[in-house]
């Protein structure tokens, strides 16, 4: 796409996985923890109007530069928490890499306040590494990363960052517990996970949770991203859908 980074993170890894969860017709959206803006600029090619919030002044100010005044982008510096929003407001709510700064029940039940009957939720967030299986579920990560790094350079994410406090069973009981019908999936590339839901509508967008993964399991999934990332270096294209 002319004038989008090719380059690589964690974060921009799954913005098309985000993007596949825009409801139709999508009026207007929140980009939650929007940083410098990469994902809200793509948003506004799906939806009519985007809010993107982000509490990291310098990270807005760099997100507003070639916003021009007739951008479908509001680029707010605020705390998405106490921000003045509407209830019911929003088509489709995304935090990537965000949810974590939060606290996170709270969060869960504001964001779905804040959305329409039949509005989406869509989530790619990090998780504290705690057992056996989450350590083995990042040791196949890591060369993974390493080889997208090598082809595509690395993006620094230009937001503040710090480190996951829940673990994975705790993300999984507030799911449960406050958004039912939701799905729950761990990702390959980086101890990401994505929750998704289509609120008041109970259709799911992505995978079932993952449970009891054995490390065969793990080994196979880095084999399709590794058929992925030879296709998106031209030398294979991968048979089917690899993301379940």
């Amino acid at each position: 796409m002319a004038g989008e980074t090719r380059q690589w993170n964690h974060n921009i890894h799954y913005h098309d996985l985000v993007l596949r969860s825009v409801v139709p017709g999508c009026r207007l959206a929140l980009d939650v923890g929007c940083g410098q803006g990469l994902l809200a600029k793509r948003l506004a090619q799906h939806c009519q109007e985007i809010i993107a919030i982000d509490m990291d002044r310098d990270a807005i100010s760099a997100a507003r530069v070639g916003n021009g005044p007739e951008a479908r982008i509001r680029f707010v510096e605020g705390d998405v928490m106490i921000y003045p929003f509407a209830d019911d407001s929003f088509d489709l709510i995304t935090a990537v890499a965000s949810m974590h700064h939060l606290p996170l029940r709270p969060a869960l039940l504001r964001f779905q306040k804040l959305l329409r009957p039949g509005g989406v939720l869509a989530i790619i967030g990090l998780y504290r590494a705690a057992t056996l299986s989450d350590y083995a579920f990042a040791a196949t990560a890591f060369p993974v990363s390493w080889m997208f790094r090598l082809l595509r350079g690395h993006a620094e994410v230009g937001a503040p960052v710090q480190n996951p406090s829940e673990m994975l069973r705790e993300l999984r009981s507030a799911c449960e517990i406050l958004l039912p019908g939701a799905s729950l999936r761990r990702l390959v590339v980086s101890v990401f996970l994505d929750l998704a839901q289509a609120i008041r509508v109970g259709r799911a967008l992505f995978c079932p949770p993952a449970r009891d993964a054995t490390l065969r399991a793990h080994w196979l999934i880095l084999l399709q991203q590794l058929l992925v990332l030879l296709h998106m270096s031209g030398f294979a294209k991968p048979d089917g859908n690899l993301s379940c």
